[in-house]
């Protein structure tokens, strides 16, 4: 099952046009826009699908790789015929003198420190420049001119692409799911729940995979915040019942679920 994702590239590239003209955006220049929502809910696609669709669109991500990694990756992208460049202001001040015409740069990932130093460069070239533009991917809204926010897909879009389904059972697969488009993706629109739910349920599936990749992401052994979000989606709320399923100690527990407060997997609720 795929969600089409068609009218927020042609509100993204409308607001691009826009803000690379002078007279565009009732006077505005844009510099920087912000495209921002929760995890899994298709920001990375629609970054690579605008990459796809348009000439002079960029995508830059340094997951996993250190400050000179990341350089020597983007060197080899869209430099691969320089020499005797040692550094990120260098790097940039030549991917920039090469650019014709409109061009908008999309960072994603998590901010290290190559993605920060990569950024600064760029910024200092946007201020200078109406034709070009940054985009940063974030799960939360940051300081921009323009933001473009995305959910994830509802009940009622579901219910578009389950034509065959009864509503209950619409419901039933959205609740697994959590309405995360790279999870629905593995649904069979053609076949019945019980299939769909053996499919989801797989050993190997996004759905299982999911949690445990997100958790990689910021925590060295995501295995053990796992007995945390078990205990929590078994309904307990206090932290003695939370240390007390998990195992741990009250003081141990509370360490971890700051963390994961922190890292927006759990939200605490005052009243």
């Amino acid at each position: 099952m795929q969600f089409s994702n068609d009218s927020l590239i042609r509100e993204i590239i409308r607001n691009w046009y826009f803000s690379c003209n002078p007279r565009g955006c009732y006077g505005r220049i844009e510099r920087v826009i912000n495209l921002y929502g929760p995890k899994g809910c298709g920001k990375t696609k629609t970054a690579q699908d605008i990459v796809l669709s348009c000439a002079g669109a960029y995508y830059l991500c340094f997951d996993d790789l250190d400050n000179a990694s990341a350089l020597s990756s983007f060197l080899h992208a869209y430099l691969p015929d320089s020499t005797g460049i040692s550094g990120w202001e260098e790097a940039v001040d030549a991917f920039v003198h090469r650019l014709s015409g409109r061009s908008i740069v999309f960072f994603d990932g998590m901010r290290n420190e190559a993605y920060e130093q990569c950024l600064c460069c760029f910024r200092k070239h946007a201020l200078l420049r109406t034709d070009l533009k940054l985009c940063l991917i974030s799960e939360k809204k940051l300081e921009s001119d323009s933001c473009h926010l995305m959910r994830y897909p509802t009940i009622r879009d579901y219910a578009k692409q389950l034509k065959g389904y009864s509503h209950a059972d619409v419901l039933r697969l959205y609740v697994l799911t959590g309405g995360i488009p790279a999870i629905a993706c593995e649904i069979d629109e053609s076949a019945g729940y019980e299939e769909n739910l053996k499919r989801l349920l797989h050993w190997d599936s996004r759905f299982s995979r999911y949690l445990p990749q997100w958790l990689s992401r910021y925590f060295r052994t995501p295995e053990s915040y796992i007995p945390l979000l078990v205990s929590i989606a078994n309904g307990r709320s206090r932290l003695s019942d939370i240390a007390r399923d998990a195992g741990y100690p009250n003081n141990k527990c509370l360490t971890y679920l700051d963390a994961l407060c922190e890292h927006g997997f759990v939200e605490t609720v005052k009243g």
